[in-house]
């Protein structure tokens, strides 16, 4: 829903050196929430960067040539690729919801290691890796669902890398989010219920602003 729209993208953020990243950026009805639109449905980006010599940290010099923002949120795609490694070089902390499911989360598990290790040796060039913070997501109450819970924390809890954590916080499975997500909102506007969830969450990965999620 954005209000002013570029006719620009992230395709163009990394192919066209002659534009000023405010130029891509599009203004949203939200105060203080800007975006550059996903513009590449052919997935162009992905092809031309696995034959660029500097893909993979390609992103990290554009990333940190964008100021005025004390926050920067990339979104990507689940799957392993290009798009997400050079997206976890260029970043300070990655994200991942994850289902309480244990095939897919032991499969979360193994991925995230395979990726960090192969990651490892950008570490060399004076790049570091960054933590990265799971979240237990659409969990319902049954007895089955606790079960897997706690089995996915001792899984965490035995990983032989620091950087992956499972936070002690989990988001509920309820209606609320789907039709938040169908209308383009967050799930704290459309749902007062939820408003404290996501401050909490809000909290756990960005303690640096704790002050600012406390609800007035």
């Amino acid at each position: 829903m954005a209000s002013l729209k570029s006719p620009y993208g992230i395709y163009e953020l990394f192919n066209r050196p002659d534009l000023h990243y405010s130029q891509l950026i599009s203004k949203t009805e939200f105060t203080h929430l800007d975006i550059i639109q996903s513009n590449d449905p052919n997935d162009r980006l992905t092809t031309e960067l696995k034959n660029h010599p500097a893909g993979a940290l390609l992103f990290n010099k554009l990333v940190h040539q964008i100021e005025d923002y004390e926050l920067i949120m990339i979104d990507t795609r689940g799957t392993r690729g290009i798009t997400v490694d050079m997206t976890v070089l260029a970043s300070d902390l990655v994200i991942s919801p994850i289902k309480p499911e244990l095939v897919s989360a032991r499969e979360f598990v193994r991925g995230t290691l395979n990726l960090y290790q192969s990651l490892e040796i950008f570490t060399d060039y004076g790049l570091t890796l960054p933590p990265l913070k799971a979240v237990i997501n659409c969990l319902d109450h049954t007895k089955d669902a606790k079960e897997i819970v706690e089995t996915l924390y001792d899984i965490f809890a035995n990983t032989p890398n620091p950087h992956i954590e499972l936070l002690n916080f989990t988001i509920p499975n309820r209606v609320a989010y789907r039709e938040a997500a169908s209308r383009s909102l967050p799930v704290h506007i459309h749902s007062s219920k939820e408003d404290e969830n996501i401050r909490q969450l809000c909290t756990l990965l960005f303690p640096q602003w704790a002050d600012r999620f406390i609800k007035k």
